[in-house]
């Protein structure tokens, strides 16, 4: 691979750009009132995605600006004129396009930002997305000077300078977001970084902690240094690094779990580990090791830990660099972001210098900052004061700010709010992994704790939130109740954690939400449906809120399955599961009024299904119910034998074709549905949620098992809210034990769409629905 620059992108005039001025290229075009200033620089660009860009350094650069942005048609014509459509090179702002760059700070100087659009096929201008796992190329002059905002080139070790203006930046300007001092943990420890020794943790004691993948687990080869007050040896890359950093930007103590918490002291380590939330939200600053797959990575940027190259092209009109990746969105790649014990690490710091493969950048409750930027570290610029004076206001990029700081921005009622963190930051976090299934709740045990000191107060069992104040207002069944409706997100894969009980997300390794992610101040958006629910401990039985009047999860074991869950709730018949009409011209429909899960980063899914059914007597010809199908019985051993046999259905959809012939229409319709697909099926007269997973199990086998009655479907609760606008029913799907017991197998949620479902704007009537007790283990 040669660095030479092919005949057609010298020929490229980009020289015209430096010609512009600062206000024209940053102001809007009057004849064109959603498009930014550009400039048409290159009307072939294809080149830019072929294996030409081998030999050609700047095409290689190029390449990263490619905008394969046809997909954002609906129409698939145009989808697919758009897919073949030339590359077209052009010039941006990137002030305006860049989500880097807050707009509420005046004076920042602009450049040029390079983008290759489908040119008249390009179906918007928010064009900077498709570019920002790759990076941003922009046009610079050949004399600059370091400017606030504009791109620069990425040194080859950390800019100690530019981190220390972070930090100061913080300290002086944030409120109690980030300068609201912790004190030490009790039997807190630290390893001094002058010494290498570990020590106690003094009163008033300024640290440094460390978040990190610790890869496979090896032999510790400090404890008898530990033990005997000597210095630690055999460190691995990742922990000497952090040192050293510690150590330049002015402190001396550094907190790392590996080595200040007694792995050998059961209680002791039980003890900090759920004090975690103390330990990093107490340091002054937390070092996250994004890069590499485990601790021997080192962190890119110190000592001669390599950073990946940036990618600079010196013109003789210009420069063109490549921001490189969006660090941001390179960290949620890592697997750092991936693992459950770095979750709460991260997000329970108040400030997080974060090292990525490209560069570092620094976040807090205040603001976000990186190297690929020039920034607070120009000293006397008016756009530094600006940004000092609106720090607060300008997080627009952070990593953990979704789950962290949401609440502030959508005005959440007061009562709820925690409740409502809680369930979003447990969202969140279940979408991590765990070496060890016993880490469920103990990984999240820094969160919880700090929710407990929150007001009003959450708790929680077991992971199941629930607001303490509300048990003397009798407010408190429709919290737990809704706790109790989590439900797996479509695209997860769940899978049992024997080591707690079934009836809450901690025993179920996979991504989890819950039917909205904010209720209303009261809660009474939640219906519950259940009756005299019961705690069973140990065989001792009590009232719901006696028992959560007394308990406290941080003086209870952290796993075990002898809480069991005893209620009354009704049971939905197999009769009301019937293959429906799928409309999938309501597809392009949301069905998410409430725009709950855009904030967990599950982007927004459409409605497979939104059958609304006519009158079983009006309609009868139309549908095809179970009664029809010929239902097997259990073998000998009480085993379901193959569940309904397929060609019953088939014949069942036969014998509708030929009463039907003289509608081509309906037999159509009649055809597409598939008695093994659930999305064909409704409960009642409406269609499963599809933002949540559809049962594992085939359709036919699970209305076979909940004929047999060794499955049950229980009703749980409603949810309306919005005007009407969100309105769902949660079904919790149990499979009963020998012992008269039952435990969670899965769930349904049912969905009922305002604008499609209009003519059925209620589920199925319950009323009459036979009532069952239940304990649930």
């Amino acid at each position: 691979m040669t660095d030479t620059i092919c005949d057609e992108c010298l020929a490229i005039d980009f020289g015209k750009l430096m010609k512009i001025s600062q206000d024209d290229v940053t102001k809007e075009d009057p004849f064109k009132p959603q498009n930014d200033f550009d400039l048409l620089l290159e009307i072939n660009a294809n080149r830019f995605d072929t294996s030409s860009t081998e030999n050609c350094a700047l095409c290689r650069v190029l390449s990263a600006s490619l905008c394969p942005c046809e997909q954002e048609w609906s129409d698939p014509g145009i989808v697919d004129y758009a897919s073949q459509a030339r590359y077209v090179l052009e010039a941006f702002s990137f002030r305006r396009n860049c989500p880097w760059v807050p707009g509420n700070i005046e004076g920042v100087q602009d450049c040029h930002m390079l983008l290759a659009t489908r040119g008249a096929f390009a179906s918007n201008r928010n064009y900077a997305k498709f570019v920002r796992g790759d990076g941003y190329v922009v046009c610079l002059p050949k004399e600059r000077e370091e400017r606030f905002y504009v791109p620069q080139v990425i040194p080859d070790t950390l800019n100690v300078a530019k981190a220390r203006s972070w930090l100061e930046n913080c300290k002086e300007a944030h409120d109690d977001r980030c300068n609201k001092r912790s004190s030490i943990v009790f039997g807190m420890k630290v390893i001094d970084c002058e010494t290498l020794m570990v020590v106690d943790a003094q009163d008033g004691m300024d640290w440094v902690a460390l978040s990190y993948v610790w890869g496979h687990a090896k032999p510790h080869p400090n404890s008898n240094s530990i033990q005997l007050g000597g210095p630690l040896i055999m460190l691995s890359r990742t922990v000497n690094d952090a040192i050293q950093v510690t150590r330049s930007l002015g402190y001396k103590y550094l907190w790392i779990d590996r080595y200040c918490i007694d792995q050998n002291d059961t209680a002791s380590k039980r003890s900090q580990l759920e004090r975690m939330d103390a330990i990093y939200h107490g340091a002054e600053l937390t070092i996250i090791a994004a890069a590499g797959q485990d601790e021997s990575h080192g962190l890119p940027g110190v000592r001669d830990t390599a950073r990946k190259k940036q990618q600079i092209i010196e013109l003789d009109t210009c420069t063109i660099l490549s921001t490189g990746p969006d660090p941001i969105d390179e960290t949620r790649k890592s697997r750092w972001w991936s693992r459950g014990w770095t979750f709460q690490e991260g997000i329970m710091s108040r400030r997080r210098l974060v090292f990525a493969e490209h560069q570092s950048f620094f976040e807090c409750g205040g603001g976000c900052c990186m190297e690929a930027l020039g920034g607070l570290e120009l000293p006397g610029s008016p756009e530094r004061l600006q940004y000092t004076s609106q720090s607060s206001k300008t997080l627009n990029s952070g990593f953990l700010e979704r789950a962290q700081f949401r609440m502030a921005r959508r005005r959440l009622p007061e009562a709820t709010a925690g409740f409502d963190q809680f369930l979003t930051i447990a969202g969140a976090y279940t979408k991590r992994t765990l070496t060890f299934d016993s880490d469920s709740l103990v990984a999240f045990a820094g969160v919880a704790h700090y929710l407990q000191r929150s007001e009003p107060k959450v708790s929680h069992l077991y992971g199941i939130p629930y607001m303490p104040s509300a048990l003397d207002s009798g407010g408190d069944e429709g919290y737990i109740v809704y706790s109790l409706c989590w439900f797996h997100n479509g695209d997860s894969a769940p899978r049992r954690r024997a080591q707690f009980p079934s009836w809450t997300w901690a025993g179920w390794a996979g991504e989890v939400h819950w039917m909205t992610g904010m209720l209303t101040g009261t809660g009474k958006d939640v219906i519950p449906k259940l009756q005299s629910i019961q705690i069973e401990d140990n065989g001792q039985i009590s009232a719901m809120e006696e028992y959560l009047r007394t308990f406290d999860p941080s003086n209870t074991t952290i796993t075990g399955t002898d809480l069991a869950l005893r209620f009354e709730a009704q049971v939905i018949p197999y009769t009301l599961f019937r293959l429906g009409e799928s409309e999938s011209e309501a597809s392009a429909c949301s069905s998410d009024e409430d725009s709950t899960h855009d904030v967990i980063e599950s982007g927004t899914t459409s409605s497979v299904l939104a059958a609304a059914l006519g009158d079983d007597q009006e309609h009868s010809e139309n549908n095809i119910h179970l009664q029809d199908l010929h239902l097997q019985d259990q073998d000998l051993e009480g085993n379901c034998i193959a569940s309904i046999q397929e060609n019953d259905a088939i014949n069942a959809l036969g014998s509708y074709e030929d009463s039907n012939n003289s509608d081509n229409s309906s037999n159509t319709t009649t055809q597409s549905l598939d008695p093994h697909d659930w999305h064909d099926w409704v409960v009642g007269k409406h269609s499963l949620w599809d933002r949540s997973r559809m049962p594992e199990f085939d359709p036919l086998e699970f209305i076979q098992n909940i004929k047999s009655r060794r499955w049950s479907c229980l009703l749980l609760a409603d949810y309306d809210a919005n005007a009407g606008y969100s309105h769902r029913r949660f079904l919790l799907v149990v499979e009963w034990l020998k012992d008269g017991s039952a435990h969670r197998i899965g769930s349904i949620v049912l969905n009922q769409h305002h604008y499609i479902d209009a003519d059925e704007p209620n589920f199925f009537e319950d009323k009459d629905l036979e009532w069952i007790k239940v304990r649930l283990i």
